[in-house]
């Protein structure tokens, strides 16, 4: 067996150390498999014009083999293979879009990536005339060149087509790390909280109304500060304090030596928060340590937009503290005022709050239980059958009490007129309701089966 540790190169490489990278392979068909006989099915997975899609070889039942083959935006808007519905009421931009992509007809695209100009037209007219289309990519097209263009363009193409937020039509373009996707959906990597737009005056507009603040305070009259932007402007003193959360840009950015000379200003203070003493962290004037995964109770996405519950199985070494509390207690020492000069109600306060009544913490912490026990329950090979119908009768009269939580936290939202609270607990009482009838069903299965068990 090769050593991969002293002959990383080894006999599957298609070229060798040192060698230029050989012109692309642009079909493969497995030995001995008559390449007349195989028929390539076109896969609707192209987004972009860059080469990166293929047909299926499928001989006698069975994959043989793929050609690669690219698809073309300019065919959608020029043949009107475009959900112009969707696109007005939920895009912006769709003009200049269609404006830029004009001079890009398939000839010219196929000049520029090397595939032929039919298989674009082939390609456009399934992602174009498809009912359903599902999209993915990964680190190929996030760290290539151009690659905030291209993963752009993966999103266009289905904007473009309306297929999204309904059965069979999705984008999936998956993170390198499951923490990638949560800073998105809270509001840490350019847009808004919970997805909002910057760009869209009724998000900026709804957040405004949550905060009771005035929508002037929101910034959003330009785009989102890239993160090298924000160096230039800490190089020439504009930015006299910078905040790094859980990254080292002391080592990943570009421009390294700029980047630390940037961070080793004395007018500029810096703070890190981080479980490591990072490169970055031994350049901050301020280092916050913070608690690791296992350290804290939270939660993961995954591509797919499941949320996974990572539980805290040991206590934080030392200082450290989970991210949250720390950015709590930073923001309550700002002492931060809405319009009215009223203190900004602490996320603690109003998802987590102690004291009279049931909050949103209170009643996530029913359905959880449910969740947990479920599974459990459910999940068991063996078990008496009377003690199994007991932990059932248990499992049903947790589901009604985080169905009737919910409700109770729907008309009290109602009563106090908060907008914001109605939005997450109608929600969660949904996904109560769905997966109550989930469990009853289950329950309903088990049941007739557990006293033949016992």
């Amino acid at each position: 067996m090769t050593d991969r540790i002293a002959d990383i190169w080894g006999m599957r490489t298609p070229h060798a150390a040192g060698t230029p990278w050989p012109v692309r392979v642009d079909e493969y068909v497995e030995a001995g498999v008559p390449v007349d006989e195989v028929d390539l099915v076109r896969s609707a997975c192209v987004l972009c014009s860059n080469g990166c899609g293929m047909d299926i070889g499928v001989h006698s039942g069975r994959i043989v083999g793929v050609r690669g083959r690219a698809d073309d935006r300019h065919e959608l808007i020029a043949n009107g293979w475009v959900d112009r519905g969707f696109v007005d009421a939920h895009t912006l931009g769709y003009e200049e879009l269609a404006k830029t992509v004009a001079d890009c007809p398939p000839d010219r695209v196929a000049e520029i990536c090397g595939v032929p100009a039919e298989d674009i037209v082939a390609a456009a007219r399934i992602v174009g005339t498809g009912s359903r289309l599902v999209s993915t990519c990964l680190q190929g097209v996030y760290q290539s060149h151009q690659a905030t263009a291209s993963a752009c363009q993966v999103n266009n193409i289905t904007l473009l087509r309306g297929m999204i937020g309904r059965p069979g039509c999705s984008v999936f373009q998956m993170n390198g790390q499951p923490t990638a996707q949560n800073t998105r959906e809270t509001g840490a990597d350019g847009d808004f909280v919970g997805m909002r737009n910057w760009q869209n005056p009724e998000h900026v507009a709804e957040l405004a109304a949550a905060w009771n603040l005035d929508p002037l305070q929101i910034p959003s009259w330009a785009p989102p500060t890239h993160v090298m932007q924000m160096f230039r402007y800490a190089e020439e003193g504009s930015i006299r304090f910078l905040w790094i959360s859980a990254t080292n840009p002391a080592v990943s950015l570009p421009e390294l030596h700029r980047i630390r000379s940037i961070l080793s200003q004395d007018r500029l203070f810096v703070v890190v928060t981080d479980a490591f003493l990072t490169e970055t962290a031994q350049l901050a004037d301020v280092v916050l340590p913070a608690a690791i995964w296992g350290e804290k109770t939270g939660t993961f996405t995954n591509h797919d937009r499941t949320v996974h519950l990572s539980e805290k199985a040991v206590e934080p070494p030392g200082q450290a503290r989970p991210d949250m509390e720390i950015f709590l207690d930073y923001a309550r020492r700002l002492e931060l005022t809405d319009k009215d000069l009223r203190r900004l109600a602490p996320f603690a306060d109003r998802h987590g709050a102690s004291g009279g009544g049931r909050s949103v913490a209170d009643s996530t912490g029913v359905v959880e239980t449910v969740r947990r026990r479920s599974g459990d329950l459910l999940g068991r090979s063996k078990a008496s059958g009377l003690l199994l119908l007991k932990d059932l009768r248990a499992l049903y009269l947790s589901v009604q009490a985080a169905e009737i939580a919910w409700v109770i936290l729907v008309q009290a939202a109602k009563a106090a007129r908060d907008s914001e609270l109605l939005d997450t607990a109608s929600s969660c009482h949904q996904e109560a309701e769905t997966r109550g009838k989930w469990l009853r069903t289950r329950i309903k299965e088990a049941s007739p089966q557990v006293l033949v068990a016992g």
